[in-house]
């Protein structure tokens, strides 16, 4: 039997990934969902800091602000932390190996890297060593089809 890690290569291999598509594009579409937090977060934030200059320090308000701008920052990275799971079992246990998943994932490691510093660089990281390691992977399979 084959490593769960090695290149697939064969037909059964194949029929696996377009599966595990699945799982593949929810998980992409979760990864940007820090992203959208962060804007959330900086809207709020400003909303927070406009709120302090028209009604001067009026706590209720103020905190209520803060809290719009904690929680968003709170769900996008719990749904990107989701998103990461599912990129992984993709690509471990589907041996996803599509050309626009290895492209979309990079981006959006990239984007995490330089947006979400400094708990977006330890994921971030974390997926462009293990996709990029795995470059060659994913034209091996474009070849194949």
């Amino acid at each position: 039997m084959n490593s769960p890690y090695a290149t697939p290569t064969s037909e059964v291999s194949i029929t696996v990934s377009q599966n595990f598509r699945k799982l593949a594009v929810p998980g992409t579409l979760l990864l940007a969902a820090p992203l959208f937090g962060s804007i959330a977060t900086i809207i709020g934030m400003i909303r927070a800091f406009s709120t302090l200059k028209e009604d001067g320090a009026n706590p209720e308000e103020l905190a209520s602000d803060i809290s719009i701008a904690l929680l968003s920052t709170a769900y996008g990275a719990t749904f990107g932390l989701i998103g990461v799971v599912l990129v992984s079992i993709a690509l471990f246990r589907g041996f996803n190996r599509e050309l626009w998943f290895l492209r979309s994932v990079c981006i959006l490691a990239a984007l995490w890297c330089l947006l979400l510093f400094p708990i977006g660089l330890i994921v971030g990281v974390y997926l462009l060593v293990v996709f990029l390691k795995r470059q060659s992977e994913f034209s091996a399979i474009d070849q194949l089809t």
